[in-house]
Formats: C-alpha cells, structure tokens, sequence
C-alpha cells in the first residue's frame, strides 16, 4: 500500500504543473472553437482539463526516469541496469505472482493491477469526451500505451509487452464502463459532447 502512496506523492508535483498549461492551451482552444461555431460545455471542459491533468500524471510514472530509491530522476551509477526490454507475454507476470508468493503483495498490485487500473481513465474518458467509432475508443489504451513503450526504448525505464497487455485491458475495462453509463445515463454523458452551432 506505501508503494501506491508513494507512486500519488510523486504524481502531486506534475498535476500542480500541468494545471496551468492545461488550462492556458483549453482558453486557446475554446476562442479557436467558437471562431469555427462549435460550443464546448463547462462539463466538457472540466472533464478535459480533469483527463489531461491525469495524463501528465502518468506520463511522469511512465516516462521519467526512476532512481532505486523510488524519486523521480537518474540513478547515473546504476544507469545501464535500467535499460531492460521483455517481449515474452506473460514473463513478467509469471514473476510478479512468483514474488507475490514469496509474501510480495506490492510487486503485484502496481505491476499488475496497477498496469490495468490506471488505463481504465483513458478508456472511459476518450469516448467521452470526443465523438469517435466505439471500435476506437476500445484501441485509444492500447495506442497509448504502445507509444509509452516505444519512447521508453531509449529511456532508462522497463520496455514491456505484458505493460502493454494490461494497459490494452484496462482500456478496454475503461470503453465498456463508458458504454454502460451511457446506456444507463445518455443524458449525463451528453453533457460532455462539444456540438456546432446552428
């Protein structure tokens, strides 16, 4: 449970930066929407700074690099340690339930459900708040995630297939909580719809 304080406490300084470029970018956005006749909605607007800000969030524990101890930065002594790819499915996963049976429930919880629990924000969100096919949005976790990947590659993090597995499955997750809601309330997600004027 330290491991997933310790992963929002690293978070905090990049949400408190984000919000105001996040915020600066959507003025822009709404005078360039209004100057093509589109209307935004104040739950729009609030559902994408909201989803923007948990972007940056992510990405800071996604793409950053990561010392031993935990912090946010590059542990240049053990540099090249850091730089390990696994395209086998399912070999990380074998070694997180390995470690989970060794008394290792942490390894467990941010690798694994972790990979799936925090991708199921861009599932439901997408779909929310941007009109697309259904089909696109049950992909927008997994292009997301292979994009995290692929900039890890050359970055001193871990560059892995099952990352990319779980992440596709909270997506996934994420499209399907989205399609219920909408069947339940469409009033309450038409909320979040830009729509033209006239």
């Amino acid at each position: 449970m330290n491991s997933v304080l310790d992963h929002i406490s690293d978070m905090l300084p990049f949400f408190l930066f984000s919000v105001p470029v996040i915020i600066l970018s959507r003025i822009i956005s709404i005078k360039q929407m209004r100057k093509k006749n589109i209307n935004t909605t104040i739950h729009h607007e609030i559902g994408v700074i909201l989803f923007l800000i948990f972007i940056a969030g992510l990405l800071s524990q996604t793409i950053i690099p990561r010392s031993n101890e935990g912090m946010t930065g590059i542990d240049i002594e053990n540099f090249s340690e850091f730089f390990i790819v696994n395209l086998i499915p399912g070999k990380t996963f074998m070694s997180d339930i390995s470690q989970m049976q060794n008394g290792n429930f942490d390894i467990f919880l941010i690798f694994f459900i972790g990979n799936i629990v925090m991708f199921i924000p861009v599932g439901f969100a997408v779909p929310l708040l941007w009109r697309m096919p259904i089909i696109r949005a049950f992909f927008a976790g997994a292009v997301l995630s292979l994009l995290i990947e692929l900039i890890q590659l050359p970055l001193p993090r871990c560059t892995d297939i099952d990352d990319l597995i779980l992440n596709s499955v909270g997506g996934i997750i994420g499209t399907l909580l989205f399609l219920i809601v909408r069947k339940i309330f469409p009033k309450f997600t038409d909320q979040f719809r830009v729509k033209a004027c006239g």
